[in-house]
């Protein structure tokens, strides 16, 4: 029964594949300094720290209403899908937090 177990351990495996390096798309980079340029960067890290044990369902309705939202947010398919994919590693959560950190010790800077 171990071998069988450990033989199919990682079918069921739901961590993130640490040998793919994840960047923020460039809708969410624009999304980010936005969020900065509005000073919002706390309530934004706050949100996305909260909703971080769920993202992974956050990212069913973006790929099911790509289409629509592609026109309502002016995002192409390509960003959203994108942003879809990036919601379902929660590394993506803590890169776009780290982005958001990052803009804001720029803008304090100056």
């Amino acid at each position: 029964m171990s071998k069988l177990r450990a033989a199919l351990s990682h079918a069921f495996a739901l961590g993130p594949d640490p040998s793919v390096d994840i960047q923020v798309p460039q809708g969410l980079q624009r999304l980010c300094q936005a969020i900065v340029d509005r000073r919002l960067e706390t309530v934004a890290i706050v949100m996305l720290e909260s909703l971080s044990p769920i993202s992974g369902l956050l990212a069913q309705p973006l790929h099911g209403l790509q289409q629509p939202l592609s026109m309502l947010a002016g995002w192409s398919s390509e960003e959203l899908r994108a942003v879809a994919v990036g919601l379902e590693d929660r590394r993506m959560l803590r890169l776009v937090i780290e982005t958001l950190v990052e803009l804001a010790s720029r803008r304090d800077a100056t």
